[in-house]
């Protein structure tokens, strides 16, 4: 959480391979999402590797909207691109 900027940015979300398409990662945002909100953030951003196309189409199946991204953002040089939505 950033409270300057009141942002909340969600950097990890793992779920175990045998785990998954069970909307575990969907409950684990939803649960994101409230956390910000009670934490006065007005926004919630979730950061992903360029290269992470399954978590990129999770982003967009919920919800959230790209909103920019940073080449020089991750040590190994990776691009990340940023996902949001404004919390209300």
């Amino acid at each position: 959480h950033e409270p300057i900027h009141r942002v909340a940015i969600v950097q990890d979300i793992v779920i175990d391979p045998d785990m998954r398409r069970q909307h575990i990662g969907s409950r684990l945002l939803k649960i994101a999402r409230q956390w910000a909100s009670e934490a006065d953030a007005a926004r919630l951003m979730v950061e992903v590797r360029t290269k992470n196309y399954p978590m990129i189409s999770f982003c967009l199946a919920n919800g959230l909207m790209f909103c920019g991204y940073n080449d020089r953002y991750l040590p190994n040089k990776d691009i990340a691109v940023f996902f949001g939505e404004t919390l209300g």
